[in-house]
């Protein structure tokens, strides 16, 4: 259980599902998701797939910034 006295995720809990936030991040990642794909149409591979892989290193500072997650070591190399 977390603070809000919720089912975790992890343990079969569906609070997640009543999150803003969560949502927010589900549509922004399809849009993301749709945008990568139409971009193999119009750009060369090889310059949308390191681009594609920027979006890791995105997630990570974003994390960090706004949800308030601790970036270790490991995270940050």
């Amino acid at each position: 259980m977390n603070a809000q006295g919720n089912i975790r995720a992890s343990a079969g809990g569906y609070g997640y599902l009543k999150q803003w936030l969560w949502w927010l991040g589900l549509i922004t990642m399809g849009a993301g998701e749709a945008a990568n794909l139409i971009a193999y149409a119009f750009a060369p591979a090889a310059l949308v797939t390191p681009l594609g892989a920027l979006s890791v290193l995105v997630a990570a500072v974003l994390s960090s910034k706004l949800l308030n997650e601790k970036l270790y070591f490991l995270g940050k190399v």
